[in-house]
């Protein structure tokens, strides 16, 4: 085993787990593969933890074939120690850069949940955008019809994006590049009263499957008072939580009030279906996480 390179993967891990508006609570994931072992952050770990404590799963996936691989929604036998790896495991397998990087940013989620198609205005030929599919064996498959998808940015619908590389300094590079193109794009958008307010937003929908795990089917409501299952957003404009709310729970509903607030007036907005809601909330890899978070 490489130790700088793990070394590498670790720090990397806390400089993007380390900044709110690239990740959140126990959001996104990175890997590091050396021949046919992968290291992996573990499902409901905090990649800003990376430093202090063991947060990968370390998954030997030598005997898979690759349709195995985009097949499975868990590698808990391929793994070595008990940590459960993440529940996208298998597209950091498919992806054959030394090092993968996927977080629920502030520009991804603002460019990803966007009705208009801004994508190919900022980033053509750069990155490939992909359409929104469950995390797990269905997003993995959508990746798979991206053509060279291991040299791409893959802005994923409704959910974030996917950075790789040889090395991490060069994903850092990337992020920091793709997140101050989209905040300049959309610094640069005239405001339309027909497009929603940052409130509006918020009250009308789930956005990403993090918001609907970490905050539920009705995330936001338009409140006066603290309400026991979702976050009030009161006539000034500020939020009341229930005290039943986790620090994780805070930390993603002020990352969805900066996002809606960089769109507000800007463009109309995808939600995820009600269907797709549910399907995330009654999956029992997800149940692990929602539980870690309380």
């Amino acid at each position: 085993m490489n130790i700088e390179r793990l070394a590498e993967l670790k720090l990397h891990s806390v400089w993007v787990g380390s900044n709110p508006d690239l990740v959140q609570a126990s959001g996104g994931n990175t890997s590091w593969k050396e021949e046919f072992n992968v290291w992996v952050k573990g499902s409901g770990k905090r990649l800003k933890d990376a430093a202090a404590e063991e947060i990968f799963s370390l998954i030997n996936y030598e005997t898979l074939s690759e349709a195995e691989i985009l097949l499975r929604e868990d590698f808990s036998d391929r793994t070595l120690g008990t940590i459960v790896p993440s529940i996208e495991a298998n597209f950091h397998i498919l992806l054959r850069s030394r090092f993968v990087t996927h977080l629920h940013s502030l520009g991804s989620i603002a460019i990803g949940v966007s009705s208009n198609n801004f994508c190919n205005e900022i980033f053509q030929p750069d990155f490939h955008f992909v359409p929104y599919a469950r995390p797990g064996v269905a997003l993995v498959n959508e990746i798979k019809r991206v053509e060279k998808c291991s040299e791409k940015i893959l802005v994923l619908q409704n959910h974030g994006v996917i950075f790789s590389g040889q090395s991490c300094n060069e994903i850092e590079g990337k992020i920091e590049k793709f997140e101050l193109k989209i905040k300049n794009h959309f610094a640069q958008l005239p405001l339309f009263n027909a497009f929603p307010d940052w409130v509006e937003i918020l009250t009308s929908g789930v956005l990403t499957p993090d918001e609907a795990v970490f905050l539920g089917e009705k995330p936001f409501i338009e409140s006066e008072r603290a309400l026991s299952e979702s976050v009030g957003i009161n006539s000034r404009g500020e939020l009341l939580f229930s005290e039943r709310y986790s620090a994780d729970r805070i930390e993603l509903a002020r990352f969805y009030v900066r996002v809606a607030k960089l769109i507000e007036r800007k463009t109309s907005v995808n939600y995820l279906l009600k269907s797709e809601i549910s399907d995330l909330l009654e999956w029992e890899r997800e149940k692990l996480r929602i539980e870690m978070s309380k």
